[in-house]
C-alpha cells in the first residue's frame, strides 16, 4: 500500500503521499493531475490546498495509474493505525468523515498459501466518497 507495485504493465498501490512524493522527486513518477471530487469527466484540476485527502493519476516507470487516493499530510502511524484496527477488528472497510469528506477505509487481507492460514494485509487504502456538509 505504501510503496506500489508493478503487476501485469499497470502500476498498483502507491496510496501514501510521502511515497509519491519520493518517487516524483526520484523522477519514477510521472504526475498527470488531480481528480477532484465529483468529477464526472475526470478533467484534472489543481487540489484544494486545505484538504488531507486526494484522487491522482500518473505513471510510474512507464506504467500507467489510472487513479489512486491517499492521505495527505498525514503520519505513517495515523495510517498504520487507522488500518490496523480495521484489520484487527477483521472489518474490511469502514466509513467516517474526515475533513468534512465522507471516506470509506479499506483493506484487503489475505491468507499466505501454506503458511497455515495466516491472515495478511494486502492492501489499504482511503476512498473518497464526497463532501459532507
Amino acid at each position: 500500500m505504501f510503496v506500489g507495485e508493478i503487476r501485469d504493465g499497470e502500476a498498483k498501490g502507491f496510496h501514501n503521499w510521502i511515497t509519491l512524493y519520493f518517487y516524483e522527486k526520484a523522477g519514477k513518477i510521472d504526475y498527470e493531475g488531480f481528480i477532484p471530487l465529483n468529477n464526472a469527466d475526470r478533467r484534472l484540476h489543481k487540489p484544494d490546498p486545505t484538504s488531507h485527502l486526494i484522487t491522482i493519476r500518473f505513471n510510474y516507470q512507464g506504467n500507467y495509474k489510472p487513479f489512486t487516493s491517499a492521505f495527505v499530510g498525514t503520519s505513517p502511524e495515523f495510517e498504520l493505525a487507522i488500518y490496523t484496527l480495521l484489520f484487527l477488528l477483521k472489518n474490511n472497510e469502514a466509513t467516517a468523515v474526515f475533513d468534512n469528506t465522507e471516506v470509506k477505509i479499506k483493506i484487503f487481507p489475505y491468507f499466505q498459501a501454506g503458511g497455515g492460514g495466516v491472515r495478511l494485509l494486502g492492501s489499504a487504502f482511503p476512498m473518497i466518497l464526497g463532501n459532507h456538509d
